[in-house]
């Protein structure tokens, strides 16, 4: 269309009426002659993120929140991050499964976590599938009070290497002091789940059995120490999007691992209360009966 209508003044309209037709109609038909609007350029598409699985074995609560604390820093780092119980991982394909990492603490006499035990019974079968495509690593939580330190994670990280998945990272045993040291394992874990996102086939592999010693925590040998693991007094550098929070003082460490160790005794300690409050009931019994022969007399 070369022009554009309007309304004649001879039309039935007032001029406001006639002004703001008008308009409408040059707004409207120079729309129309415009053309086919240019396309808006799209986004570039987000980069896959890769799989990778969190698995956590926890009794009170300590390494379910190292897990999740892990999780949320691998989807800043490009991950795709999965957290579940180890109880739950029983019931998936770990053949499908190309990353997996474990922290889990230790139960008993070297024994894993309530939601950690039927994991183990389907790993430890003789059935267990081949898992030649995982690559793994494992933290491990403890107290070296007990005979079996860290007994689950060993566990978990010698039958993962018996049915073929690939360690790419060191197993670190932590005590009840464990900050330091997961940390340190966590900045090691980055750049080895890396080089198996970019080549699958690339594996930072460990000798099983060997081991070093991480600011008197023990685990297996996996190179060169960094500069956290050498100055473990100094500040070590921190991701960008960390927060610095306030160190817990070490009462409440110490706290947590009491109370660990009572809810394991708990039976034994009610047993002794028991007793004591029999005790006490027979010695007033036999006061009671004392001051009764005193007043016959």
């Amino acid at each position: 269309m070369s022009g554009i209508p309007y309304i004649p003044s001879s039309a039935p309209f007032t001029a406001e009426q006639r002004a703001w037709l008008n308009g409408y109609l040059a707004g409207l038909f120079t729309d129309a002659n415009l053309g086919e609007p240019c396309p808006t350029p799209q986004p570039a598409p987000p980069e896959p993120s890769e799989p990778l699985l969190v698995l956590f074995g926890s009794q009170s609560g300590t390494a379910e929140g190292l897990a999740r604390k892990f999780a949320k820093e691998a989807e800043m780092r490009g991950f795709a991050p999965r957290v579940m119980e180890l109880n739950a991982a029983a019931k998936l394909d770990l053949t499908q499964e190309p990353r997996a990492i474990i922290i889990t603490s230790t139960w008993g006499d070297g024994d894993p976590p309530d939601n950690a035990t039927a994991f183990w019974s389907h790993l430890s079968a003789e059935t267990a599938p081949k898992l030649d495509n995982l690559s793994y690593s494992v933290l491990a939580l403890g107290d070296k009070n007990y005979a079996e330190f860290c007994g689950a994670g060993k566990k978990f990280d010698e039958r993962l290497e018996k049915l073929g998945a690939k360690r790419i990272y060191a197993r670190v045993d932590c005590d009840i002091d464990y900050e330091s040291p997961a940390r340190s394992w966590m900045e090691g874990v980055w750049p080895a789940l890396k080089s198996v996102a970019s080549s699958p086939l690339s594996v930072a592999g460990t000798s099983a059995g060997s081991s070093v010693s991480i600011n008197g925590h023990s685990g297996t040998d996996h190179g060169p120490l960094s500069r956290e693991e050498l100055l473990p007094n100094q500040p070590f550098s921190r991701t960008p999007d960390y927060q610095p929070q306030a160190q817990r003082p070490r009462i409440r460490q110490r706290y947590a691992a009491f109370r660990d160790r009572s809810r394991r005794f708990r039976p034994r300690l009610r047993s002794r209360r028991r007793a004591r409050r029999n005790a006490a009931e027979l010695s007033g019994a036999r006061g009671r009966n004392h001051s009764r022969a005193r007043l016959r007399r």
